[in-house]
């Protein structure tokens, strides 16, 4: 989605266990089609993306949840969203928009054979 999408700093053991649990078994697909973006909202994640390299996650995360009006399927946004939260130490907002990100994408997803 961005020419760089946000590293959790935060260790979440919950989440890393979910996620394992979740993706063991599968792969995310190549051939996955992202919402184009208008230069408004490349720029809004890309001034994001620097609040939260620089530990403002309150900022960020307002960017982040106003471009998920406009694009609420977003797979790297919904990821974002969640990193943001784990920032801010609210783990359960975390998980809520980590769950949303895989449910929101499950079609991308498929089965290892």
């Amino acid at each position: 989605m961005f020419k760089k999408k946000c590293e959790r700093k935060h260790g979440s053991f919950i989440f890393v266990l979910f996620l394992f649990a979740l993706l063991s078994n599968y792969e995310v697909s190549s051939a996955r089609i992202d919402e184009p973006l208008s230069a408004r909202q490349l720029k809004d994640g890309e001034m994001a993306i620097r609040f939260y390299d620089q530990g403002k996650y309150q900022e960020a995360l307002s960017i982040f949840l106003k471009l998920k009006k406009q694009l609420p399927r977003n797979l790297d946004l919904l990821m974002n969203i969640g990193h943001c939260y784990d920032g801010l130490n609210d783990l359960d907002s975390a998980e809520n928009f980590y769950r949303q990100a895989v449910k929101e994408n499950i079609l991308e997803i498929k089965v290892w054979s």
